[in-house]
């Protein structure tokens, strides 16, 4: 999250539940393991279009994971269970 807020492009483990979770292959990064990771990072330093993309779309999408905003979520939820 913090790399999207720079609007900087990710590549995440593929086998890693918790960042798949969050991350769009091909949208908002991409997945790696250990044989394709040289290949990814490659694709990153090669491809500017594609780097500048990842990196925007994450970064419209950092917004979802910001303190604030899961808070306020889980305040509604708790504040819902006293009803």
């Amino acid at each position: 999250v913090e790399a999207w807020m720079l609007k900087k492009p990710v590549v995440i483990n593929e086998l890693c539940p918790a960042f798949i979770e969050l991350v769009k292959n091909e949208h908002s990064g991409l997945y790696a393991n250990k044989k394709n990771l040289h290949l990814q990072l490659s694709r990153l330093l090669q491809e500017d279009k594609l780097s500048s993309l990842l990196g925007k779309n994450g970064y419209n999408s950092s917004s979802d994971y910001l303190w604030s905003k899961i808070a306020s979520h889980i305040n509604t939820q708790l504040l819902s269970l006293c009803q």
